[in-house]
């Protein structure tokens, strides 16, 4: 067993965490706040980070809910380019 007591952890920034959703700063600033709290973050006094596993997490979330939503009939030509290699949902026979 590893022991991660002393491990660093690894936080990003509001730029970084930004950069890996291809969205802006001001977007990020509005996943934190108490009204939408999609993306919960560290504040160490007035720094705010982000782990990588919540990072990770929200990002699996919208994942499952573009599944979803194809299941209801949105068409494939809408859905981003790293799901449209699914040719279907369904249980091969």
């Amino acid at each position: 067993m590893t022991d991660t007591t002393n491990a660093p952890m690894t936080l990003l920034t509001y730029r970084q965490a930004a950069k890996l959703f291809g969205v802006s700063v001001r977007t990020v600033t509005r996943w934190t706040t108490r009204r939408h709290g999609a993306l919960p973050c560290v504040k160490l006094g007035n720094v705010v980070r982000f782990r990588p596993e919540d990072i990770a997490a929200l990002m699996e979330k919208h994942v499952m809910e573009i599944r979803e939503k194809t299941r209801e009939g949105i068409p494939q030509s809408w859905l981003p380019p790293f799901m449209k290699k699914e040719a279907s949902f369904e249980e091969p026979a």
